[in-house]
């Protein structure tokens, strides 16, 4: 997946987290997708984001508008 389809589903899943619009990717695209997003931007508050979501850490603040916002700064970063 290049940088630009990251950015791309990144944003859309932000929009479906926040506004409800649906889009056509994966859970695993969406996974991938903010993986890069946290490489390229060395976002920690990423990494353990797409942890909680492939169920591999329990405890993570449930903040969906914190931590769409930080995936669409981290996404305007790179």
């Amino acid at each position: 997946m290049t940088l630009t389809q990251a950015k791309q589903i990144c944003l859309s899943h932000v929009r479906y987290v926040l506004d409800g619009k649906q889009n056509n990717y994966t859970p695993e695209q969406i996974g991938e997708a903010i993986q890069i997003i946290a490489d390229k931007s060395k976002s920690q508050i990423l990494y353990d984001y797409n942890k909680w979501r492939r169920g591999d850490l329990e405890e993570y603040p449930n903040n969906s508008a914190f931590n769409m916002k930080i995936l669409k700064e981290s996404v305007n970063l790179c």
